[in-house]
């Protein structure tokens, strides 16, 4: 069943904070939002992305360790209550917007549910996308909320989101 996915801007601009403290190693965190099951799709919407700060990374993997685990689900308590796990992202730091075979694994042991999201963010390109288990990009559109620097073209940093 397709997804489709909607992201706050503040969310998509945390992701891109935190791949941008560390452009030399890949890091990532947890996207947690709603999932609402229609007819023809699951409607996916990304709220907030927690980093995983003690995540093992370097310039061309990472790794949840349990440290990262429980820094995200400390850091939970923050968030609106009625939010759950809707994905997790993570940098390829000057290597481009996919899922590699090791991020589908993590993706599949971690994430499994239909409607979970992987969102994979190239810092030094400034690129992102959002992709399904099977590493199908899923097109988004972000949600710009009142207050917020718009996320759209030509107003700082374009996400280019599929």
């Amino acid at each position: 069943m397709p997804v489709e996915v909607a992201v706050r801007a503040a969310a998509l601009a945390a992701a891109r904070r935190h791949g941008d403290g560390s452009p030399g190693r890949e890091v990532g965190g947890i996207l947690y939002g709603r999932c609402v099951r229609r007819d023809d799709c699951y409607a996916v919407e990304i709220c907030a992305a927690l980093p995983a700060r003690d995540a093992a990374g370097s310039a061309v993997h990472l790794v949840f360790t349990p440290a990262a685990w429980e820094h995200v689900f400390a850091g939970r308590a923050a968030l609106e209550p009625d939010l759950e796990i809707v994905g997790w992202y993570h940098t390829h730091p000057g290597l481009g917007v996919f899922l590699s075979g090791t991020d589908r694994r993590t993706h599949a042991t971690w994430f499994g549910r239909p409607w979970q999201v992987a969102m994979v963010l190239d810092p030094l390109a400034d690129e992102a996308g959002l992709f399904s288990g099977s590493g199908e990009a899923i097109a988004c559109r972000v949600v710009r909320e009142a207050g917020e620097t718009p996320a759209l073209p030509g107003a700082g940093r374009t996400p280019a989101l599929p």
